[in-house]
């Protein structure tokens, strides 16, 4: 007994959570997650620098803890960002979910990742992305309807998407966020899951008409 060869591709979900309404933003930029060279939050540093010298007023925080954790700090206070850049370590999930939401972008600037979590939870809470351009992100993030891209690698690039960002008006804002929701409403576990089941109908009519 043989099956038919074909593909069937179904993505990871992610846990249906409450929103936190009507929540005032505190951050213009916020990173989450581990803190190491494959992630680049580096790039986020040295963008942020150039946004300083075209005195460009804003705030990042960055959440989360790891092995490079230490060498953040020291480019943060090399290039003296501390009055715009907060580092606050790791903390639990729901808070994580409400510094998204006090956030008006994400930054993720890894230069490879598999389906990060992250991307949908801030999607989900109406926060645009902004994100190198690798292939686990270009599926989510479309440039400029619900966050931003940048070059892979390359801070001079995430610059120039961070000053666009900072420019939007609210109009323009709000519309990006409304995108933001409405592009990850079909990626919750109970979707998911349907397609699952899809998955596997489809595997016993093929054991069927085998």
């Amino acid at each position: 007994m043989f099956f038919k060869k074909k593909s069937y591709i179904v993505p990871n979900g992610f846990p249906k959570f409450r929103g936190f309404r009507n929540i005032k933003k505190e951050y213009d930029f916020i990173y989450v997650g581990r803190i190491d060279k494959r992630k680049c939050v580096d790039l986020i540093i040295k963008a942020s620098k150039i946004l300083k010298n075209k005195n460009f007023e804003f705030s990042i925080l960055i959440v989360g803890d790891g092995i490079w954790k230490k060498d953040i700090e020291k480019l943060i206070k090399k290039y003296n960002m501390k009055n715009n850049i907060k580092l606050v370590g790791y903390v639990f999930h729901n808070r994580v979910l409400e510094f998204i939401s006090k956030s008006k972008f994400l930054i993720l600037p890894s230069s490879y990742e598999s389906d990060p979590l992250v991307i949908k939870e801030s999607l989900s809470l109406g926060v645009p992305v902004i994100s190198s351009d690798i292939s686990a992100h270009i599926e989510k993030i479309k440039n400029e309807f619900n966050g931003f891209l940048f070059k892979n690698l390359d801070y001079k690039s995430l610059a120039n998407v961070m000053e666009k960002a900072l420019n939007l008006s609210n109009e323009k804002y709000e519309k990006m966020s409304k995108n933001a929701k409405e592009s990850i409403i079909n990626r919750s576990w109970n979707k998911v899951a349907k397609k699952y089941v899809k998955f596997f109908e489809s595997l016993t009519n093929d054991y069927k008409n085998g």
